[in-house]
């Protein structure tokens, strides 16, 4: 399955997560008018732990301390609606998520073509479960191929535990409705503003100075802008930056005007964890208007720090 791997993003975006529901049972392929489906990533046999040093240049992704994981191909048997999503962790803590992935391999990314249609995405600072505010759902037409990929990464103390663990899968157990076009339902779409040195739609990281005070990384160019081709609502949004890396907030603008400012809160010293909570609103947009971001960090090391994020999450419902 490694092919798969290299279309997506190495990097965490996010769900969008507003609350808890009950589960239902899902029977081989066959969906029942309201069902849970899950998918899973293959299981690997031993994640082992690993010495992550901030601030010494030590960045999950260039030192060999995190493991790609991708699940088999799933088809989806008939036209269905996503209304909502968990995250299942199997014999392993949710903090050993970098970032998880639900990707439509049927589709292309709009605003980055070369990338397939991402769908819904969560990450250790995010809720882990939740559901999309009424009346809006994911639309998947039947035949639609669906793949679960994730980073997963096991630092030892503050940032993890320094346990070992095995046979570690990953995955998402979806809601999902058969017959919501009966129930009016308005499809959502999902994009991605991510900050970058690269500036280029597919990177997501960018270099903080060493000695720095509240470092600002804006939009600059169109890659690290969304510009609006179809009119429609915002319905919600949500952030992603690495507080552990001395990110301190990701402020979301539309036409240059302040909408949110995401501030991530520590919700537990060992591990290190940071939940960055996300924004329901309801935001009308039109042609042309443009959403862009800027993060604020600090680094008081002696080096540059060069594996910070600042990823904006969009939920918007186009006009039909």
């Amino acid at each position: 399955m490694q092919p798969y791997i290299k279309y997506v993003r190495t990097a965490l975006l996010l769900i969008i997560a507003l609350g808890g529901i009950s589960i239902l049972s899902v029977v081989g392929d066959t969906l029942t008018t309201s069902s849970r489906l899950s998918i899973m990533t293959t299981p690997i046999e031993e994640l082992h732990t690993h010495n992550h040093n901030v601030g010494h240049g030590d960045t999950l992704a260039s030192h060999g301390h995190t493991v790609d994981v991708v699940s088999e191909v799933f088809t989806v048997p008939d036209d269905m609606w996503v209304t909502g999503a968990d995250l299942i962790t199997k014999n392993a803590p949710q903090f050993v998520i970098h970032h998880i992935h639900l990707v439509n391999m049927s589709e292309k990314d709009e605003f980055c073509p070369q990338l397939p249609q991402l769908l819904f995405d969560l990450g250790q600072d995010s809720l882990p479960s939740g559901e999309f505010p009424e009346p809006y759902g994911l639309f998947l037409p039947k035949g639609s191929q669906l793949i679960v990929t994730a980073m997963l990464h096991n630092p030892e103390p503050p940032l993890g535990l320094g346990e070992e663990y095995r046979n570690v899968s990953v995955g998402f157990k979806l809601h999902v409705d058969r017959f919501a076009r009966f129930h009016h339902l308005k499809p959502l779409s999902f994009h991605v503003v991510a900050l970058s040195d690269q500036n280029i739609c597919n990177a997501t990281t960018f270099e903080v100075p060493p000695h720095s005070k509240n470092f600002v990384k804006a939009s600059s160019g169109d890659a690290s802008t969304m510009t609006l081709t179809r009119g429609g609502t915002i319905v919600a949004l949500g952030a992603h930056i690495h507080a552990w890396e001395g990110g301190k907030k990701l402020d979301v603008f539309v036409n240059d005007k302040l909408v949110t400012s995401f501030i991530p809160k520590r919700i537990s010293e060992t591990p290190e964890v940071w939940r960055t909570d996300p924004y329901p609103t309801s935001i009308r947009v039109n042609p042309g208007d443009r959403i862009t971001t800027a993060a604020t960090y600090d680094n008081p090391f002696d080096i540059s720090e060069d594996g910070p994020m600042a990823m904006l999450g969009v939920y918007v419902s186009y006009d039909q």
